[in-house]
This record gives structure tokens, C-alpha cells and sequence, in this order.
């Protein structure tokens, strides 16, 4: 008989949008990229409160400009209506409550208006990547400990947290050019000045890349402390 203990996984939630008309769950991309770190628990709408070691906001439609006090620029899409649910009340009370949070994409852009930024609505002259596991542009490290240096990134956004958009909460960890005005440029990671809260602007889920796989490890040993 095995005696031998499984060591306990990490649970990490993420919150579930329709997939079609009659499912209802999370993208298989961004599950398997959560099973590296732990166990996925997909979050449902009735779910108020779930006790998890890591929330992971995936990427997804624009974020509603109201929430951020904006009117809704020419070329901004609906939001999501199960994601603007989490965003509008669920969201606060997992940052209340001072779980562990990494953003992706619109996941980075919601953790940056919850904590008192704003967006910019449309970049038309930001690089995109041409398919989702293809570089798309460098971004330059600045912070979490690392020497200054760039890494390469996919890109897949025209919505964007620049400096000037940034919760002051938050410490810039890596930027990249913003071709629209150099003086401000595009925030591309970020990690909150007091809680355990942090986030990338691109898409690690299909990129698979060491600074981000470094952020979210360094966010479960926080819970662990």
C-alpha cells in the first residue's frame, strides 16, 4: 500500500465566460498554463467568495470605459458580461481580503482601474503580434529584482494602461514603446506597492515566458508567508 503523501497543490481561480451557447467555463490555453502552478478552480457568477492561494484574471473583450469614469471611445467593443460582473463585484472583495492576484491582458487593465488608474481606450499604432505565439514587440524590464534588460513578448491589445494611466499603487516592472507619444509610454507589467497583486500586459498563457512564470511564483510563496 503507497503511504506516500501527495503534497498539496496550490488552488488557483479563475473566472468563467461562455465559451458558446451552451457552455460555460474557462479557455483550455489558460487552464493548462494555471496547472503548472497549481489546481484550476473555475469561478462561477454565484460564487462570491471562494478561498483560493491564487486568482488569475485571464484576458478577454474591453473593459467598460464607465468603470473608470470614460465615455466610450468610437472603437471600444462591449465588455464581457460575465468578466464586467466579476470586475464590478467581485473583484473588491478578493483585493479586500488580500488574496494573491496576477492580471493577463483585460485582467492587467482591471486590476490597474480597481486600484484607481484608468485606461487608454485605443492605440492604433501599437504592435500586435500576427498570430497569438508570436512576438509582437520587446518590452524593458525595470524592476522585481532584475537587471535592466528587455524581453520579447506576443502582443494583443489595442487598449493599454500607459504611465500616465497607472494607479499610483502600483510599481511599473516593465514598459514598452508607445509609438502614439514616446513621453508616455506603454506600462507592460506591473506589481502592487503593498499587496501581493500583479500583472503582465501580454499573453504568458500562450507565451509561456520566465518573468511572468517568475511573478505568479513569487505571489504563492507570498500566501505561503
Amino acid at each position: 500500500m503507497n503511504n506516500v503523501k501527495k503534497e498539496k497543490r496550490p488552488v488557483i481561480g479563475v473566472p468563467g465566460w461562455k465559451l458558446g451557447e451552451n457552455s460555460f467555463g474557462a479557455g483550455v490555453n489558460h487552464l493548462d498554463f494555471i496547472r503548472r502552478f497549481g489546481n484550476p478552480r473555475i469561478l462561477f457568477p454565484q460564487d462570491d467568495d471562494v478561498d483560493l492561494d491564487l486568482l488569475y484574471l485571464p484576458g478577454g473583450p474591453d473593459l467598460a470605459p464607465w468603470a473608470y469614469g470614460q465615455i466610450p471611445g468610437f472603437r471600444t467593443g462591449n465588455p464581457d458580461l460575465f468578466r464586467q460582473h466579476f470586475y464590478d463585484v467581485v473583484l473588491p472583495k478578493y483585493m479586500k481580503k488580500g488574496t494573491p492576484i496576477f492580471g493577463v491582458c483585460l485582467g492587467f487593465q482591471m486590476l490597474n482601474v480597481a486600484a484607481g488608474g484608468t485606461l487608454t481606450q485605443d492605440l492604433i499604432y501599437h504592435a500586435q503580434s500576427k498570430d497569438r505565439w508570436q512576438k509582437g514587440h520587446d518590452a524593458y524590464i525595470v524592476g522585481m529584482n532584475r537587471k535592466q534588460g528587455k524581453i520579447e513578448v506576443n502582443s494583443h491589445h489595442h487598449q493599454a494602461v500607459t504611465y500616465k494611466d497607472m494607479s499610483k499603487e502600483f510599481d511599473m516592472l516593465a514598459y514598452a514603446d508607445n509609438e502614439e507619444d514616446p513621453e508616455n509610454c506603454i506600462v507592460e507589467a506591473f506589481l502592487h506597492k503593498t499587496l501581493p497583486i500583479g500583472g503582465v500586459q501580454w499573453h504568458p498563457e500562450e507565451w509561456r515566458d520566465p518573468f511572468a512564470m517568475d511573478m505568479i511564483r513569487s505571489l504563492l510563496e507570498n500566501q505561503k508567508k
